[in-house]
């Protein structure tokens, strides 16, 4: 009998010290993510880098898994000390892209959830500059560096005399890299005009703004007589000179 109430005894206090062994351990049941995983609707390459992320903590894997190709398996096991509150949103990037689809932390969980995400890159753009200000009727140039993920890409220029812009040219649709401009007309003389190349493909990209001084050679000091003293004048005017 008195063996059996000191078994009893060392029972109890065993079953007391477990939860605050597992307590100062501080080790969380991991929880499991798993799917397919797509970009654009198709499938990705092998070794495609899957990340998710939970309360700043990354934790990663490698297409694809043994669900078969472009698929992933991904386990969040926290390190020791470290916890996550039920319900924990988790996001995930396949590769440098975010995913469409976030995940819920449960301890011990193991869900199925497919990845997918937009790669879309953008065109590359880049503003010129202004010809042929002189005339009055001056020309806007760019030049078309890549097409992103487009087939074809719409260029025009964003212009007005702030760089909230407030005009835009005529857009022309080129298939290829290369230059395109664009003419405007009916400007006030002697003002300063803001603009920049726009291009639209899958996305929007922007060229660098840029601006130029409308100025126009002719009879500038108005004494009926077009000669150098009309340049001298021009060039007055441009620098704010009475």
């Amino acid at each position: 009998m008195r063996k059996a109430c000191i078994f009893m005894a060392v029972a109890m206090i065993v079953l007391a010290l477990v939860p605050s062994m597992g307590s100062a351990q501080g080790l969380a049941m991991p929880c499991r993510f798993h799917g397919t995983v797509t970009a654009d609707g198709a499938a990705v390459a092998d070794g495609t880098v899957i990340t998710a992320t939970i309360d700043g903590d990354e934790y990663t894997t490698t297409t694809p898994a043994v669900y078969g190709a472009s698929s992933y398996a991904l386990t969040i096991s926290p390190a020791e000390g470290v916890t996550y509150a039920e319900g924990s949103t988790i996001t995930f990037m396949i590769g440098d892209h975010s995913a469409a689809e976030t995940g819920v932390w449960e301890s011990g969980g193991n869900s199925e959830q497919d990845l997918s995400a937009s790669i879309e890159e953008p065109p590359t753009v880049y503003t010129s500059g202004a010809t042929h200000v002189p005339t009055g009727l001056p020309t806007l140039n760019a030049t078309l560096d890549g097409l992103g993920t487009a087939s074809s890409v719409e260029v025009s220029f964003e212009w007005g005399l702030a760089t909230s812009y407030g005009n835009q040219t005529t857009p022309e649709t080129m298939t290829s890299i290369g230059s395109f401009s664009a003419e405007l007309s009916g400007l006030t003389p002697y003002t300063t005009y803001q603009f920049r190349a726009k291009a639209v493909g899958n996305t929007t990209a922007y060229g660098e703004n840029m601006s130029f001084m409308l100025f126009i050679l002719g009879d500038a000091n108005m004494d009926g007589i077009v000669d150098g003293r009309d340049v001298i004048r021009t060039k007055k005017i441009i620098l704010g000179i009475t």
